[in-house]
């Protein structure tokens, strides 16, 4: 690609690049289009929701929802949908099972949105736990999300009705910076901490198994996510 890629994601057979403003949609290894001249800075986020929708999120704040064509090679390339801007600039994105066309952002102000991506509209504000939000993680439980802050608190969240589920707490200045939840039926989270370190949750027993130091020694864990339906971590 042309610049540095600053975001990846995946929906099924689709692998997407954020290379400097632009997109970059590939089925396989077919290009199958670019998504461009929308983003006057870099991209940093990227979202699918199904394979037909992509949501690009620029270090501007600036949020578009790009319509994708089919198939590599289309005549109609991909279209905007819609162009919003939450008010801040987002520093995780998630799209909440069975929350048609709607995304949950979080900012580093601490603030918590859900909004319509289709209409644009902004549908509720959370309010907040007074801490930069760095990472959102839909749980096997619809409704619930995990909520992990710079400040090392974990919170599982109902949006529906707004209420706080579980509190958990890293250690004081070690930041929450990724979460996975088990898919196999074990009531399990696991939380990354910007030591390079991990933490097991038992959900049920609302205490922490165990821990990992180090996993990482060259600083904060970006990402975790479990094998669908088996306990091995990545």
């Amino acid at each position: 690609l042309p610049r540095v890629i600053t975001a990846l994601c995946t929906e099924g057979e689709l692998t997407v690049a954020a290379s400097g403003s632009a997109a970059h949609v590939y089925r396989r290894a077919e290009l199958v289009c670019v998504c461009e001249g929308e983003h006057a800075a870099p991209v940093r986020k990227l979202m699918m929701m199904g394979e037909t929708t992509l949501l690009t999120v620029c270090e501007a704040g600036v949020i578009i929802a790009w319509a994708l064509p089919s198939r590599a090679g289309s005549e109609q390339g991909p279209t905007v949908v819609r162009r919003l801007h939450a008010g801040f600039s987002p520093t995780s994105i998630c799209h909440p099972a069975t929350y048609l066309n709607k995304v949950l952002l979080g900012g580093s102000d601490g603030r918590l949105q859900l909004w319509n991506v289709r209409s644009g509209q902004r549908v509720h504000e959370f309010a907040g736990w007074g801490s930069a939000v760095l990472c959102l993680e839909q749980s096997p439980a619809l409704d619930v999300c995990g909520i992990g802050h710079a400040d090392g608190r974990i919170v599982l969240h109902h949006l529906k009705k707004d209420r706080s589920v579980l509190e958990l707490s890293h250690e004081e200045g070690d930041a929450c910076t990724a979460l996975a939840f088990r898919t196999d039926g074990q009531p399990l989270l696991v939380s990354a901490s910007s030591r390079g370190s991990f933490h097991v949750w038992h959900l049920e027993r609302r205490t922490r198994l165990t821990s990992m130091p180090n996993v990482h020694r060259g600083g904060a864990v970006a990402s975790l996510h479990f094998v669908r339906g088996q306990p091995n971590l990545l």
